[in-house]
């Protein structure tokens, strides 16, 4: 048994990378965390985004554009591609709950124009 993830918006990329990551609302399940690199969300063309996905039971399709069971995190600057690359992580910050990494290949920082950068994002 499975179920679909289907993506937000027209040409994000959702699922450009998969994966899971241990339970990161403290509901018993594991997540799962899907790359949509090209999401424009905020502004911010590009930027890529990483939708963590709480775990369920059920084999219903999931539509992103309506996701109720879990958030969206966005990547910080335009062209970013935040959400290339996405892999869970064990608890780093000590609240007991998993976390992820999240990579934006096109990131610039300061005076190195896209030098790309990984996110370590925290449970909320």
């Amino acid at each position: 048994d499975g179920y679909r993830i289907n993506g937000a918006r027209r040409f994000e990329r959702a699922g450009a990378a998969v994966s899971i990551a241990d339970d990161i609302n403290g509901d018993g399940r594991d997540e799962t965390v899907v790359g949509a690199p090209f999401a424009s969300y905020n502004g911010r063309i590009e930027s890529g985004s990483a939708y963590v996905v709480r775990g369920k039971r059920s084999n219903s399709s999931l539509d992103l554009r309506t996701l109720h069971r879990g958030y969206r995190v966005d990547g910080e600057a335009r062209n970013d591609l935040f959400g290339w690359s996405v892999s869970g992580l064990p608890d780093i910050g000590g609240d007991r709950l998993g976390d992820f990494i999240g990579g934006a290949i096109e990131a610039t920082q300061r005076d190195r124009p896209s030098s790309g950068a990984a996110y370590i994002v925290q449970a909320p």
